[in-house]
């Protein structure tokens, strides 16, 4: 019998929803393992869910996550995306 406290949801990171593509592209994002593959995965993101590429680039920046041509990436999808918060 199943678990009725259990529910079968989408993913989520703070609130956001994300389908299996957008997974795999956050988690690769989020591994690091390979900053131009990261930046790449990131710009790939930024076509399927705006917001969650706006939560990620903000929190490499915020938290300075990799090295400077790895931000400079994450400022530039950021900007692409929201001018605003770019320039801030």
């Amino acid at each position: 019998m199943p678990d009725e406290n259990v529910q079968p949801t989408p993913s989520t990171t703070s609130g956001l929803t994300m389908n299996k593509a957008e997974e795999e592209l956050r988690e690769e994002v989020a591994e690091l393992g390979d900053y131009d593959a990261a930046a790449n995965a990131l710009n790939r993101l930024r076509y399927l869910n705006k917001e969650l590429t706006e939560y990620l680039a903000l929190d490499i920046l915020c938290t300075s996550k990799g090295d400077e041509y790895f931000q400079a990436a994450a400022f530039e999808t950021l900007y692409s995306i929201n001018i605003q918060k770019g320039s801030d």
